[in-house]
Formats: structure tokens, sequence, C-alpha cells
């Protein structure tokens, strides 16, 4: 049996079975860190950055590798052998993470899960503009353009037609 991975021990049962269970604070911040990646709102760099400020003490390049590690969602490689296939299997070891959130996690870490926001260059009397949501239908709200003496929002929606809230 091998190093377990990160977020994991080594255990030996009475009969001299060996299996992992989870290890922690490193079991937590690990699935603290792979439901962030599956929301697509930050990226690995600053996950991994928070990871550290909860306590998580590895390398950068081992976070990366664990966030590609099926064996988080249960399951293992099965290298090919003789006239079988390689595969995945299920393990008898206690997930981190559902199936779910390891494949939402993995699409948005090769980029077909994570949601791009646009590059808004703002002037400095109105820095949120594109930024702040409509409470009740979350429909984007601008900011006008003219110089006006007060500020206000105009809500672009089929509600307001236009019309200051």
């Amino acid at each position: 049996m091998g190093l377990a991975p990160v977020g994991y021990t080594n255990k030996t049962s009475e009969d001299g079975r060996k299996y992992i269970i989870p290890l922690e604070p490193d079991a937590s911040i690990i699935r603290w860190a792979f439901e962030e990646i599956a929301k697509g709102i930050f990226n690995t760099e600053q996950i991994f950055n928070e990871a550290c400020n909860r306590g998580f003490k590895r390398a950068k390049s081992l976070f990366h590798f664990a966030m590609r590690n099926p064996v988080y969602c249960g399951k293992i490689f099965v290298p090919k052998f003789k006239d079988e296939e390689a595969q995945f299997i299920k393990s008898q070891h206690e997930p981190l993470v559902s199936e779910e959130v390891f494949y939402q996690a993995q699409d948005v870490l090769d980029g077909r899960g994570r949601q791009y926001q646009p590059k808004i260059v703002t002037a400095e009397k109105f820095p949120f503009r594109g930024f702040v949501k409509c409470q009740s239908d979350e429909i984007e709200q601008f900011l006008p353009r003219k110089e006006v003496r007060h500020l206000y929002a105009i809500v672009i929606s089929e509600h307001y037609h236009g019309q200051t809230k």
C-alpha cells in the first residue's frame, strides 16, 4: 500500500487488511475546495490561497494534483491487466465528495463549466456598474452615463420598463 492521498490516512484492520480513512482537518479543506471549484466562481489560485488560510500546508502542485484525483469521489484506477481493459472502479473507502461534485469540478478545471464574467471598465464615479443586481429578478442595473448631480440606478427589465426605482 502506498502513501494515502492528502486528506486521508493509512490504517490496518485487525485481520491485516489495509485501508484509508479521512484525516481532519485536511479532509474538510479538500471537501470545501472541491465544492468551491465546482461552483466556478473563483479560480484555483484563489481557492488554493483560501485553503492555505484554512490550514492546508501542502504545495500548490499537490493541491492541483488532488483536485484531479478520483479517489476523492470514491473511485480508484485499475490499470490494464492481461485481457481486461483499464478502468475506474468504486472503492471501499469513504469518499470526501460526491461523484457529481467531483465531475462538476473537473468540468470547471477543463474550462467547460466556468462562467466567465465580461471585463467591465468603469469610471471612478460608477464602481459598481455591471455588478449591481435587482433583488426581485436579478436583472442587471445600469448607472446613468451623463454627468448628474445625484446618482441613481435605472433598472432594465420587463417589469419596470426602464423606470427608476
